[in-house]
């Protein structure tokens, strides 16, 4: 289920060239010393948003074009802000692909017929799997394009025969009330799930445990 408390939000605005503006805090190039710089990147990391805008303007042209979609000559202005923490597998970083994946499907006018929401989803994981070699899945990109309480269906048959699984919508009103903890200084979660997909085709079984 999508967490209204955290949101990655992408503007996009028209302009005569294209520009990607960087986050003042998650893409920093200027900084007050080098303890600030040690502290920044021990705290934000080496890699911000920037080259998610990047990957999904570039998947994003890639799909039109390989499906005929002619694209208006438009440039743009995109930038973005997020307040989901980093590192705690939050998914902050499809958040922001999602975000400006439907910024482009509405300036460039593309529908839900020229982009299902389904395909949608393996569209931004894979602007992270093949463009940025970023370890994710399936599930965390559905949810954001969807929205609300989503169930899933990754059968092995289902992927096999039509390339995304089954979701559906659900009512999140008798929902019991959930807490979210995490660490406020964490590890890498990217390194911790590397090795998940080797695990799961080596056929070991991994759980995730909600307390409510």
């Amino acid at each position: 289920m999508t967490i209204s408390n955290f949101w990655a939000e992408v503007t996009l605005v028209e302009s005569q060239t294209l520009v990607l503006v960087p986050h003042p805090l998650n893409d920093p190039t200027e900084f007050g010393s080098l303890q600030d710089l040690f502290c920044i990147s021990r705290r934000e990391g080496y890699l911000g948003g920037l080259r998610l805008l990047q990957a999904t303007c570039k998947k994003f042209y890639q799909f039109c074009s390989k499906r005929g979609i002619a694209l208006t000559k438009q440039n743009f202005t995109l930038k973005y802000d997020t307040n989901i923490p980093r590192q705690v597998g939050l998914a902050g970083s499809s958040a922001i692909v999602s975000a400006t994946l439907k910024c482009l499907m509405k300036f460039y006018n593309i529908t839900d017929n020229d982009l299902p929401k389904p395909i949608r989803a393996n569209f931004i994981l894979s602007v992270e799997t093949d463009e940025l070699f970023i370890t994710a899945g399936l599930q965390d990109r559905v949810v954001q394009v969807y929205e609300g309480l989503v169930y899933m269906d990754f059968s092995k048959k289902l992927m096999d025969e039509q390339g995304y699984g089954n979701y559906a919508s659900m009512d999140m009103s008798n929902l019991p009330p959930f807490w979210l903890a995490y660490l406020s200084d964490p590890s890498d979660s990217g390194r911790i799930h590397s090795n998940i997909r080797q695990r799961w085709l080596s056929g070991a079984s991994s759980s995730l445990t909600l307390c409510v």
